[in-house]
């Protein structure tokens, strides 16, 4: 099977950044502001899951 570590870590840190962008986005969205930050912190959750996935599948070196 093939190593699946670098696409779950390219999703890790797209779902990181993707969370800072909606904690971010609290500023703007004022009257949305606890919506954001629920996403902010379910994309900040997914990414941490991801990046330890990835880094248990990672082959040993």
């Amino acid at each position: 099977m093939k190593n699946q570590s670098i696409p779950k870590r390219k999703w890790a840190f797209f779902a990181f950044y993707l969370g800072v962008a909606c904690f971010a986005a609290t500023g703007v969205f004022r009257d949305h502001a606890v919506i954001c930050v629920a996403i902010g912190l379910t994309l900040q959750a997914i990414a941490l899951g991801l990046f330890i996935s990835s880094e248990k599948q990672r082959p040993k070196t």
